[in-house]
């Protein structure tokens, strides 16, 4: 969408901006062919069947036409940095050196809509990204790549021929062979039993696999990955008191180190700090670069071609959505600003955002039943949490007493410790490694700013129900965010609005097709749909795809012409 806050360099710098992610080298990337044809891996038509957004070639920010948050990283972290990605098994004869290419945050929070022929662009928005078939297909066409002699010429050629010649290819093979295995073992580590399907992805299911299992080296720290939700938009996100899906993170900085170590950016957790522990290939002078834009962005305006909006309906809507909705969904006063919270201990305030408890709420549950309740092995980062501390002791206890609150089973703590507490001291220790060369030799004062400044202003503290409460944020622009529910689990805002028995139980994804009446994407199969079921085969419910929840008094008890009227509130704002 045109006037969102941003030029048109800061909408490329979020694009093509480098965060550390280095998934697989570059060259590979541009010249490898589809498993089963010819087609290029990287052309636009596969790329759109994975629910990427191809993106014109730029002579400086992106001259080789990657799609929206695919990027070039040439950083070279020390290669302990990456052991834990590549396997122990992995032999180091065969590292290919060179450029990387990487994901960023435009991948999955970049959307696009189209309508009678126009495309309308959606930064910040909830993307159709199926990262989960990107990677399998990735390390399927490696595989084909490094077995068929035919295939193999043809990758070969095309990287002497972007390199002008200039290039040595002994070894190549021996390096693509030795690599496949690493990105089939990242497929198969967060391989969940049900697809995610386009527009989801279990992204703490998957990091938390990375770091307890992978980068710790202890492989019965392993669990099944399957939460999938769908990708949050990003609008005012900086200004929110809390973030994630169920308000665990505060702290800016935590949370985008947390969200590059998600789409692979490497860090090294095992031995001691001063043998190198929590070196990573993050970039934490890009991420607050970006974060401090992210507050220009703006949310989407409905365009008018998608229909007028009926200004006497959306007031009417408006004043329903005030009486039944906005005890938890924030939402602007006459003069446009959000209710904001109390000044904190730093003296700064930030949007009001409401955490329901998950059982209160009814919403599918998987993803903060995984968050609470999963324990694991703490390794090397022992240390780091310093177990005896009466700070740690507080929060092991919090835990408990927060999964007894829910009627979960105790925590298994023998020998373990959450899960979520090994994030934040993996996170918690990147941040400090790479802080202390730039705090080196500065004043008290000035370190302070420098914190202060990349926490956000934040001051700390638990998180709302320690993460066990869905976050309701306020609703500018969530006419553009379809399918709804954390989990994507109902395909528009009409269906949101109707009694959980009344909605869909399988509908179709994938069409950027716009339906400005339901507000959402057409739901039609068609060729690279999606099929979306919120039951197996067999009548069993899939973990992560309840569409049920968010029904009742105050929620779904509307006529239907007062439903109209709170669609066209929504869509006016």
């Amino acid at each position: 969408m045109e006037a969102n806050g941003w030029t048109a360099n800061e909408r490329l710098d979020f694009y093509f901006s480098r965060q550390g992610s280095q998934l697989v080298p570059y060259s590979w990337f541009l010249s490898l062919e589809k498993a089963d044809s010819e087609e290029l891996f990287s052309g636009d038509a596969h790329i759109r069947k994975l629910g990427f957004i191809p993106h014109e070639r730029h002579p400086v920010r992106n001259p080789d036409g990657l799609p929206i948050g695919f990027v070039l990283d040439s950083s070279a972290p020390p290669v302990e940095v990456k052991k834990g990605f590549l396997g122990p098994d992995y032999s180091m004869d065969h590292y290919p050196t060179g450029d990387w290419l990487g994901l960023t945050c435009a991948a999955c929070h970049t959307s696009e809509l189209t309508f009678k022929g126009e495309t309308y662009r959606i930064d910040g928005g909830a993307a159709m990204a199926d990262v989960e078939s990107l990677l399998s297909e990735l390390a399927r066409a490696l595989r084909a790549t490094a077995e068929d002699d035919n295939k193999y010429g043809r990758f070969e050629q095309r990287i002497r021929q972007a390199a002008a010649g200039d290039i040595d290819t002994t070894g190549l093979r021996e390096e693509l062979t030795a690599y496949t295995p690493v990105m089939e073992k990242l497929v198969a580590r967060n391989k969940a039993t049900h697809p995610y399907g386009l527009g989801r992805l279990d992204a703490f299911g998957a990091i938390l696999n990375q770091i307890c299992e992978a980068s710790l080296g202890i492989p019965e720290n392993h669990r099944e990955a399957n939460a999938p939700v769908s990708y949050p938009f990003l609008w005012d996100t900086p200004m929110l008191d809390w973030v994630q899906w169920n308000s665990s993170v505060e702290k800016p900085i935590f949370r985008n180190v947390g969200e590059v170590l998600g789409v692979f950016a490497h860090a090294q957790l095992t031995g001691k700090p001063e043998s190198g522990q929590f070196e990573s290939s993050a970039r934490l002078n890009y991420l607050h670069r970006l974060e401090l834009q992210m507050r220009r962005l703006q949310s989407p305006k409905w365009p008018s071609p998608l229909g007028e909006i009926d200004i006497t309906k959306a007031a009417r809507g408006r004043e329903l959505f005030a009486q039944n909705c906005a005890q938890c969904h924030n939402m602007r006063d006459d003069q446009g600003q959000f209710e904001m919270t109390s000044p904190n201990s730093l003296g700064h305030t930030f949007i009001r955002t409401t955490a329901v408890p998950f059982q209160k709420i009814g919403t599918d549950q998987q993803m903060i039943v995984n968050f609470i309740t999963r324990t694991a092995k703490p390794g090397d980062l022992a240390g780091v949490l310093a177990l005896d501390s009466n700070e740690t002791k507080a929060k092991l206890s919090a835990f408990q007493d927060t999964v007894s609150k829910f009627g979960l089973p105790p925590l298994e703590i023998e020998g373990k410790v959450p899960a979520a507490m090994l994030l934040g001291a993996a996170v918690s220790g990147v941040i400090e490694r790479d802080l202390a060369g730039e705090l080196r030799n500065r004043s008290e004062a000035e370190k302070r700013e420098i914190r202060e400044d990349l926490e956000g202003h934040r001051d700390g503290g638990f998180p709302p129900l320690l993460g066990a409460g869905y976050k309701a944020r306020p609703l500018n622009g969530v006419w553009a965010t379809a399918p709804y529910g954390h989990a994507g689990a109902v395909p528009n805002l009409y269906q949101w609005l109707l009694p959980e028995e009344k909605r869909a139980d399988n509908f179709f994804v994938g069409s950027r097709e716009f339906d400005p009446i339901h507000v959402g994407f057409s739901t039609e199969p068609h060729g690279d749909a999606f099929h979306f079921r919120t039951h197996d085969d067999q009548g069993n419910p899939i973990p992560g795809n309840s569409n049920r929840g968010h029904s009742g008094p105050g929620k779904t008890d509307f006529s239907d012409e007062q439903r109209w009227q709170i669609i066209e509130y929504l869509k006016s704002q």
